[in-house]
């Protein structure tokens, strides 16, 4: 058995809650199981074909559309999300998104049949 078969990533419950619990930290993540940050690597590899912190940004980013149409400003997604900085958010938004954060927000309202929160 390897090492990295004796950490089951799949018997973790709830990943959105423990990837905000770590803040959102590949080396928080390791601390957390009790096990090196190579050993982690090697498990997400092997069972989740990834890595810890691309599986982490992708819960981060998750979390943040819920927080974008729930209308909140860019500063407030940027700080409840543990981001150090808010152009770091912006950056790692666009990347996952390939667009702005409101332009992101608008195409969604106005798919959605609304507008500034105003049915059409």
């Amino acid at each position: 058995m390897t090492r990295s078969t004796r950490l089951d990533l799949s018997k973790v419950p709830n990943w959105p809650e423990l990837a905000a619990k770590v803040k959102f930290q590949a080396p928080h993540l390791a601390k957390y199981f009790n096990v090196l940050s190579r050993t982690l690597e090697r498990a997400f590899r092997e069972q989740m074909h990834t890595t810890p912190q691309k599986a982490l940004n992708k819960f981060r980013q998750a979390q943040a559309e819920k927080l974008v149409l729930d209308r909140k400003r860019t500063k407030e997604v940027a700080y409840q999300l543990e981001y150090k900085r808010v152009s770091h958010f912006c950056r790692q938004w666009k990347h996952f998104h390939g667009m702005s954060v409101r332009k992101w927000r608008n195409e969604r309202h106005d798919f959605c049949g609304q507008h500034d929160g105003v049915q059409i």
